[in-house]
């Protein structure tokens, strides 16, 4: 049958395959991981993006000049300066 050294070649051939297994299932939850990043990323650029243009015309729409019709704010002290004339 075997010689002497069988029992340690099948040990080492066990945990070379063991080995292989573990390294084989971590790159692949790494590149799954990797993977979720970068949809991640990806997703949030978006928003981001969609984000921005909502903001700009919010700021663009606060900036304008109102068409209501309504009067426009008086300087602080003027109303005064009108109350002492008449």
């Amino acid at each position: 049958m075997g010689g002497p050294h069988s029992g340690h070649l099948c040990l080492v051939r066990g945990a070379v395959v063991g080995s292989s297994a573990a390294l084989f299932i971590a790159v692949a939850g790494m590149l799954v991981i990797f993977s979720d990043i970068d949809l991640f990323h990806n997703h949030s650029a978006a928003e981001l993006a969609e984000f921005k243009v909502i903001y700009e015309d919010v700021w663009n729409t606060m900036l304008a000049p109102e068409d209501s019709g309504a009067m426009p704010r008086e300087k602080r002290g003027a109303e005064c300066s009108k109350c002492a004339h008449s």
